[in-house]
């Protein structure tokens, strides 16, 4: 229901692709605030989305993607480049999102996975 995409040139294609690839028609919000963000600043992304938003894609980058998967699943995983985390939040609005809140890791697919 909504791409969180940072500003990166990279990141901008991953998102291209995505779009492509599903039919995507939603938003996507492009920002440079998520360019090098650490875990705390991922999550300050997140909990600025709309209620409306129930469905996010965070497009970013590491080490901050794999701190904030950490500080949520509360176990290490590391992501290569292209690597999708799905998360399951116990949570009614984004705003709710801190640093304690425990996600369910549903899925994690590496690229090898998601070529086709």
């Amino acid at each position: 229901e909504l791409i969180l995409c940072s500003s990166a040139k990279r990141c901008r294609k991953t998102a291209e692709h995505v779009i492509a690839a599903s039919g995507y028609r939603g938003e996507m919000r492009v920002t440079g605030e998520l360019y090098g963000a650490d875990a705390g600043k991922l999550r300050l992304a997140l909990a600025g989305v709309p209620d409306e938003a129930a469905v996010v894609l965070l497009i970013a980058h590491n080490p901050g993607l794999e701190e904030l998967l950490d500080s949520q699943v509360g176990v290490y995983t590391p992501l290569t480049t292209a690597a999708l985390a799905q998360l399951e939040l116990p949570i009614h609005h984004w705003w709710e999102l801190n640093d304690k809140t425990r996600a369910r890791l549903v899925q994690l697919w590496q690229p090898r996975e998601l070529e086709s």
